[in-house]
């Protein structure tokens, strides 16, 4: 085999006696090359993405949120022992979550309402995400102060700390029936004076008013005991996905237990579908550029049609000719990948590091000034035996015609 080998690498380095070959040659080399280096670089600038977008969505959303399936809230002093009983739990939040009307002045929208703890800021760090203002929900005097987000409070133009111009905030009433005559003994209704504007990402921005617990459950009635979900930070060496699993056996499929990615399933879902549509699309190009080893194999077999013969003379069979050509046809595909995975990398590394590439022109506002990147192994693994493969069904019909003809 070893002999196999050495011809290979002697056929597939070596000058063709047909300048044309070398050319044929030279393209498919430079097709998988660059459509190789483009791939890792295509990956991972949308692998940045999504940490960028996964490190935005970490200021508001916790590390492991339990909520219920079959219901609205779940009793939290049945299920506490859960979490603090374990040593893995550095922080947790109990939370309420009600759609809401909120309207200052002529203005309205509708938002989500979203009750919280002392704790919260401990376990999402959002008191330090805030754009305007403060991060609080009572003053001194005992006034009730939300935090809404950015997007929001532009639409609603809040002022904020206005004890004239606060926000009200209309819900429907829990276990109330709808009384058509008088519709509003099912509603319930609060005011509020705006302490701050936070900033964590658009989506969130424009859909969140974030105001006491305590306050919340006095205007929805809800005796304490009761939460919309638990959430929950865990200590660094902790693993999020082995917790979120264990729990979810415990707790049975009445109770949902979600890290980052599945509370925000949709966008994750998206970024990977986009992710994979992008890479598919680039590998029908090194496909493409594959395609010319066919004619270069064709035309180095009929080159080397008297040394094929003595190799026959000498002995060889016909499927170590075959291998032969087969693998100076991958050798290609080796060689091209290999510099194009390291070429790729080696542009991501530049990025990270100096940030050549910009989001926009100096007067532009973006949230990072560079285009995020990240290089992921297992990216870089696939892409590689992706044209690898390509390579391989691209040599294979030259190399067993070199066989039979042997």
């Amino acid at each position: 085999m070893r002999f196999v080998f050495l011809l290979a690498r002697r056929y597939l380095f070596a000058g063709r006696k047909t300048h044309f070959v070398n050319l044929i040659t030279g393209v498919s080399f430079l097709g998988v090359f660059a459509g190789t280096a483009a791939l890792i670089v295509v990956l991972s600038v949308y692998n940045g993405l999504e940490d960028l977008t996964r490190s935005m969505y970490s200021h508001f959303h916790p590390e492991l949120l339990i909520r219920s399936v079959e219901g609205k809230y779940l009793n939290t002093d049945s299920l506490s022992p859960m979490w603090t009983s374990d040593k893995r739990v550095l922080k947790y939040s109990y939370t309420l979550e009600e759609n809401a009307l909120v309207r200052c002045r002529e203005r309205e929208e509708v938002a989500v309402l979203k009750g919280v703890d002392d704790q919260f800021t401990e376990v999402t760090g959002l008191g330090q995400q805030m754009s305007y203002g403060k991060y609080g929900f009572f003053d001194d005097f005992g006034m009730s102060y939300g935090v809404v987000g950015q997007e929001l409070g532009v639409q609603l133009q809040v002022k904020l700390q206005d004890v004239q111009t606060g926000v009200e905030v209309i819900l429907p009433r829990r276990g109330a029936t709808f009384d058509p005559i008088m519709p509003e003994k099912s509603l319930a209704r609060g005011n509020l004076l705006v302490a701050g504007l936070f900033n964590v990402q658009p989506e969130i921005n424009r859909k969140y008013v974030l105001v006491s617990e305590e306050w919340m459950r006095e205007l929805i009635k809800l005796p304490k005991g009761w939460s919309s979900r638990v959430e929950i930070k865990l200590i660094p060496e902790a693993d999020p996905d082995e917790i979120r699993m264990e729990w979810g056996q415990r707790l049975g499929p009445s109770f949902e237990v979600a890290d980052r990615i599945r509370q925000e399933q949709a966008i994750y879902k998206i970024f990977q579908s986009e992710k994979w549509w992008t890479f598919a699309l680039l590998l029908l190009i090194v496909g493409v550029a594959s395609l010319s080893l066919i004619g270069s194999l064709s035309m180095l077999v009929l080159e080397k049609q008297k040394e094929i013969k003595i190799l026959r003379q000498m002995g060889a069979e016909r499927s170590k000719i075959t291998a032969i050509f087969l693998l100076s046809g991958v050798g290609v595909s080796v060689v091209g990948a290999l510099a194009g995975v390291t070429t790729g990398a080696s542009l991501v590394w530049l990025q990270m590091k100096y940030g050549w590439l910009k989001l926009g022109n100096e007067s532009a506002q973006f949230i990072v000034e560079s285009y995020p990147v990240r290089v992921a192994l297992n990216d870089a693994l696939v892409v590689f035996l992706s044209v690898v493969a390509i390579g391989l069904l691209s040599s294979l019909y030259p190399a067993l015609q070199a066989g039979k003809e042997a």
